[in-house]
């Protein structure tokens, strides 16, 4: 639905009802549950646009379940707000301090219903105690404050009438959802419009990472709300990069006011496209002046900017770390993707510096994509030592069915992304997915708001992180040096 996905987290049939009711009145999607345990669930599978969660739950509370989703970053980004029977001092404090967005009291009584056809979220009459944590706001915007008539009119004056539950609720998820933050530089009214072009096919709705789930998160920190102020026009070429340039012109014919390109193939298809309007590059793991998308990384100089990766540097750094892991590693199979030269170019530098690793490389081409079986029938023929799977949305995309055909032939391997090591692989090492996505939406958010490309350097991640597995280490019959172990960001056991 055109509103978005709202997430019910509430025990009480008869309030969660009420919930749900008025919420699908005014057109947004409903999913509903009784636990923190199953909200959690929910969130990190749907990606929801707002959480509204009664604080007493059974099971975990709804403290407790707000750090869980705060704890991950595929849900750490959605607004949740809670409610109370009661906001008294002792909990508002525990609300606000455990990191709400907001907070809502119940009614202490439920009203008679109103009529739908007179259901009107404008009403001067609202009781709203939405609050807003400063903490949470851009550091380079105002943002929304408690006293803001686009968020909610202020609470607590002599003679408000406390509101049927239904506008009173809605009047809650309406101060969140329909309207834009109140940001600077952002004009009333404006819809701004995004083009994602993505080589791939999408991300299954289920799928706990990617960019379409992850973006619109980033930039509703940054006050673009998918649904109000921001629209996201989206574009795949389901794996055939000849695609990309006609998808690319549809985004064009369109004039959105930026065009999101994921991976060398997208931005090129994109530059090619339009000389005006600007394009985001988002996980390039080329060089973009080699490839001559920007005159330089200080000035780009024309109409492309965004976040490049260190791709072929990243490899050479997961091969000796690989190498460290297992030191009697001699050959390591490459799983390469020719359509996409950024694999190419991480193939070159591995094998460049295999020599003085002591490591014989054998590159393994997917011939077409999402056709793993051919290129592992040449990998369980070559029976190499170690595997490495180089940086591709393709790989990243199917990163499930990689890590499972590794663990079939009990192969260790190492990957850029943690998500694969979180779906089982071995080790990564590589810059994080959400940090990045979180950059690509700072290039978005200050281009809507006037910025140049031209003017805005190209930047590359400056955080990178070693993950391992020790789980899958032990399936595999092998001991992880400490050395290693405590190098790691993070090891899961």
């Amino acid at each position: 639905m055109a509103g978005g996905l709202i997430l019910i987290v509430e025990d009480n049939d008869k309030n969660r009802k009420l919930v749900r009711d008025v919420l699908t009145f005014k057109g947004y999607e409903v999913i509903e549950t009784e636990t923190g345990e199953e909200g959690v669930r929910i969130a990190r599978e749907r990606c929801p646009s707002l959480v509204l969660m009664d604080i007493r739950l059974p099971g975990i509370d709804g403290v407790e379940t707000l750090r869980r989703l705060r704890a991950e970053g595929t849900t750490r980004g959605i607004p949740v707000m809670a409610m109370t029977a009661s906001v008294m001092t002792e909990d508002r404090q525990k609300i606000m301090g455990a990191g709400f967005d907001g907070y809502q009291s119940k009614p202490k009584q439920t009203l008679s219903w109103q009529s739908r056809s007179s259901l009107n979220v404008a009403e001067p009459e609202w009781r709203v105690a939405h609050q807003v944590r400063a903490g949470h706001q851009p550091q380079d915007r105002q943002g929304a404050r408690p006293d803001d008539p686009a968020v909610a009119p202020a609470a607590g004056r002599p003679g408000d009438r406390v509101m049927d539950r239904r506008v009173f609720i809605w009047a809650t998820a309406a101060s969140l959802l329909a309207a834009p933050l109140a940001a600077e530089g952002q004009r009333a009214g404006r819809i701004a419009r995004v083009g994602l072009l993505v080589p791939t096919a999408p991300i299954p709705a289920t799928a706990r990472l990617g960019i379409t789930q992850d973006l619109p998160l980033r930039l509703r920190e940054l006050g673009w709300i998918e649904g109000a102020s921001l629209v996201i026009e989206a574009r795949f070429a389901h794996n055939r990069p000849d695609r990309l340039p006609s998808l690319a012109a549809d985004l064009v014919r369109l004039n959105v006011d930026v065009i999101v390109a994921v991976s060398p193939p997208a931005i090129t298809a994109a530059k090619e496209a339009t000389k005006t309007i600007p394009v985001v590059m988002a996980f390039s793991g080329v060089d973009p002046v080699r490839a001559g998308f920007v005159a330089s990384l200080a000035r780009p100089g024309g109409n492309v900017t965004g976040v490049t990766i260190l791709a072929t540097d990243m490899a050479v750094k997961r091969l000796e770390v690989l190498k460290e892991a297992l030191p009697k590693a001699g050959r390591v199979a490459v799983v390469v993707n020719p359509r996409n030269k950024s694999t190419i170019d991480q193939l070159a530098a591995l094998r460049a510096s295999a020599p003085a690793l002591g490591v014989q490389i054998q590159p393994v081409e997917v011939g077409r994509a999402g056709k793993y079986a051919d290129a592992f029938e040449a990998i369980a023929r070559a029976r190499p030592d170690a595997l490495i799977v180089t940086s591709d949305p393709e790989f990243f995309r199917d990163r499930s069915l990689l890590v499972d055909l590794a663990a079939q032939m009990r192969t260790p391997a190492s990957y850029e992304w943690r998500e694969f090591v979180e779906a089982g692989g071995l080790m990564s090492y590589g810059s994080n997915f959400q940090d990045v996505a979180a950059l690509v939406a700072t290039y978005i958010d200050k281009i809507l708001r006037g910025a140049k490309p031209a003017d805005l350097p190209v930047e590359q991640p400056t955080k990178f992180e070693l993950v391992i597995n020790l789980k899958t280490a032990k399936a595999l019959g092998l001991t992880i040096p400490p050395s290693l172990l405590q190098r790691a960001d993070q090891v899961i056991e």
